[in-house]
């Protein structure tokens, strides 16, 4: 919608795949992206598919990189000719990324420090007592503001290891009991196990500002912007990584409202949630989600854990950098041909 909204004045067509559209109405926009009528294709994990041809791409933007595997992304790749420019985009890049960044070749990257106009930085607190955060919660309901409850898990898990850890489930019963003497404020649930079109309705309801607490799992961490909402509660935090955080936190602070992004949990030595609470700095989350989790294989496909070459590259930077200028010096010499080598 924004994108038509952009180029419809200047008579560029956009057009729109995912799947489980209609045959005959995916056969006629394919044809289109293949005549090169569409110059713009804006589609879901559907543009991967093999009929899908482009005439000449020239751009490629992955949007939420972090959420898209090796293979796919190379996927999207292998439909373009050689020359093909590639912008990936994320809020908080996977040690992978970065490690391809800082360590790959022909990787530019372009940090975007600075808020839109108007945006004041969201205040992220680590805090134990639920009780209190309700509260705040509620004041904020008062001003006309909206909040976010995120959770871990949809149900009560028999496991041991989630005694501790509080559901949508539970957190529904207990919210519903506590505002329960403020009949005014609505309460909806939301998770990945409802029917499309019910998760449509709730998050329609939510963005129409009918409901005031939206309680959910992570299915709200992208593609939802309710600007009227300040407050985000992540229930037991520390379940959670460092980029789902930051994504998770990134659900408020969308307009000149002051924000709050609240991290529910015990364990206040938690460095993780520390982070969170001490930067708003996507990369440098990042950079501190690299050094946890490890930079992933820059050669290979995973994405986090421990790379003997990037280990390397580390240990020994010297080395490192004249390898890379040795490199350079014997491919510019190649390109300068049989008669300057």
């Amino acid at each position: 919608q924004a994108f038509r909204s952009l180029l419809g004045k200047l008579d560029i067509k956009v057009a729109y795949l995912q799947g489980g559209m209609k045959a005959a109405e995916r056969r006629a926009l394919l044809k289109e992206v293949k005549s090169g009528a569409a110059g713009v294709v804006i589609g879901t994990h559907a543009l991967f598919s093999p009929d899908v041809e482009f005439k000449a791409l020239g751009l490629m933007i992955i949007d939420e990189e972090h959420r898209f595997g090796v293979k796919q992304k190379e996927a999207l790749r292998g439909k373009a000719a050689q020359g093909v420019h590639s912008v990936s985009m994320s809020a908080t890049p996977i040690p992978r990324s970065i490690a391809v960044a800082m360590y790959g070749e022909g990787t530019e990257v372009v940090n975007i420090r600075t808020l839109p106009n108007g945006r004041k930085p969201v205040k992220t607190i680590l805090y134990s007592n639920e009780e209190k955060v309700y509260q705040s919660m509620m004041n904020q309901i008062g001003t006309g503001h909206q909040c976010y409850v995120v959770c871990p898990l949809i149900e009560e898990s028999d496991n041991d290891t989630l005694s501790d850890v509080d559901s949508v489930e539970t957190t529904m019963q207990k919210m519903t009991a506590w505002f329960g003497k403020f009949p005014q404020v609505q309460i909806e649930a939301l998770t990945g196990e409802m029917k499309p079109e019910q998760m449509t309705a709730v998050i329609d309801r939510f963005a129409a500002g009918q409901t005031h607490i939206l309680v959910s799992t992570t299915v709200v961490e992208v593609g939802v912007n309710v600007p009227n909402a300040t407050v985000m509660l992540i229930k037991n935090a520390e379940r959670f990584g460092l980029a789902q955080l930051h994504q998770l936190r990134g659900r408020v602070g969308r307009s000149d409202l002051q924000s709050y992004c609240v991290l529910l949990s015990d364990k206040t030595d938690n460095e993780r949630l520390n982070t969170m609470t001490a930067t708003n700095d996507g990369f440098e989350i990042a950079q501190k989600d690299l050094e946890l989790r490890g930079t992933g294989q820059v050669l290979g496909v995973r994405q986090s854990g421990f790379d003997q070459c990037v280990d390397d590259m580390l240990k020994n930077p010297e080395l490192y950098q004249s390898i890379r200028a040795l490199i350079r010096r014997r491919a510019q010499k190649r390109l300068a041909g049989p008669d300057n080598a």
